[in-house]
């Protein structure tokens, strides 16, 4: 687990992801950023697995949302 301030091993895509956005951002925005990445990709995997429902998928991610604040969400879309 990351200390808060440092950023872990980026997921794949995630440097694409950031890049898109074009932004700067200060090291606890990107770990919340990182963060959401890691797990709406588990989201993903879980829902292909057939292990939660699409419903349960979306209200995860909602939470998930509010917990890290990811300002690059919408580009995930």
């Amino acid at each position: 687990m990351a200390h808060a301030g440092t950023v872990s091993k980026h997921p794949e895509g995630f440097e694409d992801y950031v890049k898109r956005a074009k932004l700067s951002m200060p090291p606890e925005e990107l770990q919340g950023e990182l963060d959401y990445w890691r797990s709406r990709k588990v989201l993903q995997r879980m829902l292909d697995g057939g292990l939660i429902t699409p419903d349960e998928f979306h209200k995860i991610d909602e939470l998930n949302r509010k917990t890290f604040s990811p300002k690059l969400a919408r580009l995930m879309a």
